[in-house]
């Protein structure tokens, strides 16, 4: 039924120049899976972290605002 969809699904992605990746890594920026997992562990316990500090009946302001300053930081070592 849909057999001729799928490839033109994976195509139309490969070509988008925001989602599709480099062929090689740059010198720059060298591809590192232990950094990628590190990174994405930082920001999950960032979120986590933000959203306890909301369970609570009696929400800190300076909890919030650490728990998103710890947000930002993280999405900014990663963009860096």
């Amino acid at each position: 039924m849909l057999s001729g969809h799928r490839g033109s699904v994976a195509k139309q992605f490969s070509s988008h120049p925001k989602l599709s990746r480099p062929a090689v890594a740059t010198a720059a920026a060298p591809f590192c899976p232990r950094l990628v997992i590190r990174a994405h562990k930082d920001a999950l316990v960032a979120l986590r972290t933000f959203w306890q500090a909301l369970l609570h009946n009696n929400v800190k302001f300076t909890a919030l605002a650490s728990a998103l300053n710890e947000i930002e930081r993280t999405v900014l070592k990663v963009t860096v």
